[in-house]
């Protein structure tokens, strides 16, 4: 029986070393990037749209905020899902769920670091 378990993980180990780990990294890292950045200039549009009432100027900032975090932060995702899947361009060529194991730690690990900051640096 654990003959298998190292079978499996030799082959895990394989298939790790197709994938490098930096690119979901990277990913991650433009990220958070990316949303600190939006967060300025999301608020700078806001203002220049001159709401008559703070409950609007809430909703504004809040659907843009929305519409972003769903793009920036998703967006890996869809083309592992749709574009790298239907290329052919996966670890497995069956499926591509090694890929996104991959990209969802790093998403995970990156939110992780995101609420640390956000604890540590009011």
């Amino acid at each position: 029986m654990n003959h298998i378990f190292l079978k499996l993980d030799k082959k895990e180990k394989m298939i790790n070393t197709k994938v490098p780990m930096f690119i979901p990294i990277l990913i991650a890292i433009f990220i958070i990037i990316m949303k600190k950045c939006y967060g300025v200039v999301n608020e700078i549009l806001t203002n220049n749209e001159n709401h008559e009432k703070q409950i609007s100027w809430d909703n504004s900032y809040t659907l843009k905020k929305f519409i972003f975090e769903i793009i920036n932060c998703y967006y890996c995702f869809y083309y592992i899902l749709f574009v790298k899947n239907f290329k052919g361009k996966c670890v497995k060529h069956d499926n591509c769920f090694h890929d996104l194991r991959i990209q969802l730690r790093a998403i995970i690990l990156s939110e992780l670091i995101n609420v640390i900051l956000e604890i540590g640096i009011p």
